[in-house]
């Protein structure tokens, strides 16, 4: 399996963003292809099955998703002081 991560910001009138495919596998990958930043990570802390369960940390703060087969997607959003910040996720099962 693997977790697609795609990133669409505005901050001020500028916008960008960008995707990421990385594998299921336990453990902190940091959003390189996306930010320049280490400010959002993701940690891979369980799979179960065709369920992965996994955090969006933002800085210090924990976002908890739970992927699985049936249900493959999540969304995640914030208004900061000059934009937006909108993370989608995906979860790709091998057939």
């Amino acid at each position: 399996m693997k977790l697609k991560i795609a990133v669409s910001s505005v901050q001020g009138d500028t916008p960008f963003g960008g995707e990421q495919i990385i594998e299921c596998e336990r453990g902190e990958v940091v959003l390189e292809n996306i930010f320049k930043l280490h400010f959002f990570r993701i940690i891979i802390d369980e799979i179960i099955e065709d369920n992965v369960c996994f955090r969006l940390m933002e800085g210090g703060v924990a976002h908890y998703f739970v992927l699985s087969k049936g249900d493959s997607t999540a969304v995640w959003h914030r208004d900061t002081s000059i934009g937006e910040d909108n993370f989608y996720f995906e979860l790709i099962c091998n057939s």
